[in-house]
């Protein structure tokens, strides 16, 4: 993953500014990412993924956009100790646990799946990367036109516009 990682920031095609989204062991996978590539991630959005050992917090320089389900036994047992490394070490990050979800809340393939929740999760992403000037530059982005212009193609877009925009509400824009 950290080859795979590096080798996409690095390409000839890339503005050399990497985010990454992962879910369940992929969520605990941007975790990790943010650990190993320090400086050389811009972002992080790790959905119901398990915390990084306390000690290893120090070496994440991304912003982290964590997304948790209120009923994820696992993971939210590790939050506590997360949260206060975070906070010990001035990281920037955000989280939002959505009421009501269970772990996968964002795969519509079960039935713990929540598209009211998943709907508001990626609008939270949204919200951040592209209404945070300092995200917006750290992700690469140039501004919110440029982002909904690329999810024109989006099975999902009405769905996740309409959830940005009470996102956006709520946060007072």
């Amino acid at each position: 993953m950290l080859a795979s990682a590096r080798f996409v920031k690095d390409h000839d095609a890339s503005n050399d500014k990497l985010g990454a989204v992962g879910f369940c062991w992929g969520g605990g996978t941007v975790n990790w990412l943010a650990v190993e590539m320090g400086d050389d991630l811009a972002a992080g959005v790790p959905f119901y993924g398990s915390a990084p050992d306390a000690a290893d917090v120090a070496r994440i320089s991304a912003p982290l956009l964590v997304q948790s389900a209120e009923d994820d036994e696992r993971v939210n047992a590790t939050w506590p100790g997360f949260e206060e490394a975070l906070q010990a070490n001035d990281v920037t990050y955000e989280r939002h646990v959505y009421p009501g979800t269970r772990h996968g809340f964002h795969n519509n393939s079960t039935p713990r799946f929540s598209p009211e929740a998943a709907g508001l999760a990626e609008a939270e992403l949204l919200v951040v990367a592209i209404d945070d000037p300092a995200r917006a530059q750290a992700m690469g982005r140039t501004g919110r036109t440029r982002v909904l212009e690329e999810l024109s193609w989006a099975h999902s877009a009405p769905r996740l516009l309409a959830a940005y925009d009470r996102v956006y509400e709520k946060r007072g824009g």
